[in-house]
């Protein structure tokens, strides 16, 4: 027996033997009304505790565990373990609880993201670095390709050559791949919340491999890339020594410039921010402040009424560096090519991070 097909089986079994009080589930399941909160009610409570479970027992290799993990998230149950549809529910709760949700939108999103989750679980056991790389560097080189994908799939949209609400087979664009276009169309419609609103309109399936990699990965390189720029500057003994005298500051002291900080970056982002610019801009002055001025109001880091002097003072009172006189950043001169293309650079960076 092919070796891949044994291990399904064995979960599949072990799904199978899996004793539940069926009748106690529907009641509790009959007591909430949205459906995509249904399903995330089984996967919490239920679902998860499962899978993990059988996974302990099975003791499965990485490779093994792999095969799961895009069997569930390609495959529908069948008789064998008396379950119709994914994770596991027995066919018993299915009938009584969900068979009504199977076209309400914001289940099958709920479903589509579950599905995607195991998808993305699946490949990060091939590509071990992803789980918790420790090289910035290496996060941002990915993170940069992710953009220019999202960047190409806004550009095609705005420029009226793709659409969310048409059908996928449909459209076609000169010099560009049907596949690569297909998953262009399929992301903006994530983007813009296509699918937790409207059913399906494509004779295929949700796309989990878009989702996965361009969402939930997304997510997930963002959160460890913030958390490496404070690893990274607690190993920084200057930059440590500057934020504990901060810390020793007056209350009045730091309250003051606290407000005058959140007045600039009024964000959830605004730490990550001050830090990214500490760790990878330090030491910048003059027009390379003016640069980084104009990137911020490109990303939409700082509101685009912000001034040039507050900014000046704010940064003047933070950076624990000389960042030259405010005429030395307000240099009235036009954007020149050098300018414009390390403000691109500045820009790329800071998407990757807000």
């Amino acid at each position: 027996m092919n070796e891949k097909v044994n291990v399904i089986e064995r979960f599949n079994t072990a799904i199978g033997s899996i004793k539940l009080n069926e009748q106690e589930v529907i009641i509790e399941l009959k007591e909430i009304n949205e459906p995509s909160k249904k399903l995330y009610y089984w996967y919490d409570k239920y679902y998860k505790p499962f899978f993990n479970n059988i996974i302990n027992d099975l003791n499965l290799s990485s490779a093994e565990l792999e095969w799961i993990n895009v069997y569930q998230s390609n495959k529908y149950y069948g008789s064998n373990v008396e379950t119709q549809n994914h994770f596991c529910i027995p066919n018993k709760v299915w009938d009584e609880c969900f068979i009504g949700c199977i076209k309400e939108p914001s289940f099958l999103f709920q479903e589509m993201n579950y599905q995607s989750e195991l998808y993305l679980d699946a490949q990060l056991v091939e590509k071990k670095w992803l789980k918790k790389p420790t090289d910035s560097r290496t996060i941002e080189g990915e993170l940069a390709r992710q953009q220019r994908f999202i960047d190409e799939a806004q550009f095609l949209e705005k420029d009226g050559r793709i659409f969310i609400n048409e059908r996928l087979g449909t459209q076609k664009v000169e010099g560009i791949d049907q596949e690569h276009l297909f998953n262009l169309i399929q992301y903006l419609r994530f983007e813009k919340d296509f699918y937790q609103n409207t059913s399906i309109i494509d004779d295929s399936y949700y796309p989990i491999e878009v989702y996965a990699e361009y969402v939930l990965l997304r997510q997930r390189l963002q959160k460890r890339l913030k958390e490496l720029v404070f690893e990274e500057l607690e190993g920084n003994s200057k930059e440590k020594r500057a934020i504990e005298e901060r810390f020793h500051q007056s209350e009045s002291e730091r309250k003051r410039v606290s407000k005058s900080l959140a007045q600039i970056f009024p964000s959830e982002h605004s730490e990550i921010i001050i830090e990214a610019i500490k760790k990878k801009y330090k030491g910048i002055k003059g027009v390379q402040m003016k640069r980084l001025f104009e990137a911020l109001k490109i990303c939409e880091a700082i509101p685009g009424i912000t001034k040039k002097l507050s900014f000046h003072n704010a940064c003047k009172k933070e950076f624990n560096w000389d960042i030259a006189s405010y005429n030395a950043m307000n240099d009235q001169k036009e954007l020149n090519d050098i300018d414009k293309e390390e403000i691109n650079e500045m820009v790329k960076y800071f998407n990757t991070i807000i």
